[in-house]
């Protein structure tokens, strides 16, 4: 039996005051299919929503730094002569820190806010952490340490500031809506995230949660998949 292997091809290339990522046929199928959203996927929607609302005269973007979907995996082995200057940025600088975080096959995303003074505020939003009742959340302590453990890391290394150590001052899991299944998880960062970039640039912190459906969530999908289209179109 003869198998053939069809090469992925190109479709997009973004570039972003952020940064650049590129899209092809493999990941489209990713999204037109339902499939588990793949790294790629993650950038180009976080950077592309990103570089919408820059164009909005009451928005920064000096507002929001974002880290790639590359970068936690990069955390879980930690090494910080790897990582640490990423970006040449200090992190203390921003309003807020995006983290899309995948840990095993399933997405969440990590908001950091930077409080005046030496501390900082960080939400996990999980789609999934409510499996048995929706008063208790399902906390992922692995995720707080490495984050922690990264943020403290970075509070040292970039230097002149007051004090060594770094404040936490909350570390929440927010009631945000629930998937229905196991693959959406991805999507639900995606709606998650855009709704946040909604409310800037005055979020009602802590009180902030995203507010959607599921409807919504598989509109966001299809709506996606018809922007790639749109812009390969165009790249052609």
């Amino acid at each position: 039996m003869c198998i053939n292997f069809v090469p992925s091809a190109v479709l997009v290339r973004l570039k972003s005051k952020y940064e650049n990522v590129q899209l092809d046929s493999d990941n489209l199928q990713n999204l037109e299919h339902g499939y588990l959203i793949d790294d790629n996927l993650m950038d180009f929607v976080l950077l592309y929503k990103a570089e919408e609302k820059s164009a909005a005269p009451d928005f920064s973007v000096d507002t929001v730094y974002i880290f790639s979907a590359c970068f936690y995996k990069r955390l879980t082995d930690f090494n910080p002569n790897r990582i640490r200057n990423w970006r040449r940025v200090n992190l203390f600088d921003k309003e807020f820190v995006i983290i899309p975080v995948c840990a095993g096959t399933h997405w969440m995303l990590v908001i950091v806010k930077m409080n005046r003074g030496d501390g900082v505020s960080i939400m996990i939003l999980d789609s999934a952490n409510r499996a048995s009742s929706r008063s208790s959340a399902t906390r992922h302590p692995s995720v707080e340490r490495i984050v922690r453990n990264y943020l403290q890391d970075e509070w040292v290394a970039k230097a002149k500031q007051k004090t060594k150590t770094i404040s936490f001052e909350e570390f929440s899991y927010p009631d945000v809506p629930q998937q229905p299944n196991s693959s959406d998880c991805g999507v639900y960062v995606m709606k998650c995230y855009t709704e946040f970039l909604n409310d800037l640039p005055v979020v009602p912190w802590p009180q902030w949660r995203p507010r959607f459906t599921h409807d919504e969530v598989t509109e966001l999908r299809t709506s996606t998949m018809f922007l790639i289209q749109e812009l390969a179109s165009k790249e052609m």
